[in-house]
């Protein structure tokens, strides 16, 4: 019995330090006899399946994971997760393992803990990171757009040409939106592309409708020769009713989160008052 637990404890105690190594490094690799031993080879050679097939097995949604690395401007490292969740899966399995051979119920009680605390903490906290990241800057770069539309509005106003517009809209004002789109029109003056590609990149990016309704508006209206001032001005409306619509879902929300401890704090007293007769006579009575 106190071989098999050393021999947990001294296997759990490596795989804690590769798990707290793997997550500090840059690299996917794990060196064992001077050999890199990466997913890939993992994936291929001993489990039989593509690391993207085993990442959605660990509850990986890849194509958010990727879609929210490109959006935050990151590197993905899909391996460095499938390592990290193996490893924490590996490690909750001898940590229990352990418990159950431990006699003592408090450190039993504290290992189960611990490496359930380590897996729950390993599955979630860096992909909900990034999520959590992404969609903040997606509220963020949401948020700017009626102000934008009004100034670019403006611009078109006076006959300025649509990327000149931009350009000068975009220098204007300080914020996600205006980086975004002062980097795609330096793309465009390198002559790598046109503004019109570079409004639908950008669009793809973020995935926001009102961003993506507005690119398609000005777009056809451009290719067709009508007029882009009509187009900007009747997305800029529709956005900014939309946004409104939000913001009073939002604040009905938010009200009834704020009824229910109201309601709670309410009832409290009501039902001390109610049946605290009722129990000092039950006492009185024993």
């Amino acid at each position: 019995m106190e071989i098999a637990i050393a021999v947990f404890t001294g296997i759990t105690v490596f795989l804690l330090i590769l798990l707290i190594a793997t997550l500090l490094s840059k690299e996917n690799i794990i060196l064992i006899n001077k050999e890199k031993l990466t997913v890939d080879h993992v994936c291929n050679r001993i489990i039989k399946t593509e690391p993207e097939v085993l990442a959605d097995k660990l509850g990986i949604q890849t194509d958010k994971y990727m879609f929210n690395c490109n959006l935050l401007g990151i590197e993905p490292n899909l391996e460095k997760l499938i390592i990290t969740r193996i490893l924490s899966v590996v490690i909750t399995v001898l940590g229990i393992l352990m418990a159950i051979l431990l006699n003592t119920p408090i450190i039993s009680l504290f290992i189960g803990l611990v490496t359930t605390a380590i897996t729950i903490l390993v599955f979630i906290a860096p992909t909900a990171t990034i999520n959590d990241h992404a969609q903040k800057k997606k509220e963020q770069f949401e948020s700017e757009i009626p102000r934008f539309l009004d100034l670019f509005q403006t611009a078109i106003k006076i006959n300025l040409p649509v990327a000149t517009a931009i350009k000068m809209t975009a220098e204007s004002i300080d914020g996600i939106l205006s980086e975004e789109l002062l980097k795609a029109l330096v793309v465009t003056e390198l002559g790598t592309s046109n503004w019109l590609d570079s409004l639908y990149d950008i669009a793809q990016k973020y995935e926001i409708d009102s961003f993506s309704d507005f690119v398609l508006d000005i777009v056809t209206a451009f290719q067709k020769g009508s007029d882009i001032t009509e187009s900007v001005e009747r997305q800029s409306r529709n956005i900014k009713s939309s946004t409104l619509l939000g913001a009073k879902e939002q604040a009905a929300k938010v009200t009834s989160l704020i009824l229910i401890p109201v309601v709670v704090f309410k009832m409290i007293p009501l039902m001390i008052i109610l049946f605290l007769p009722v129990i000092l006579q039950i006492l009185n009575g024993m």
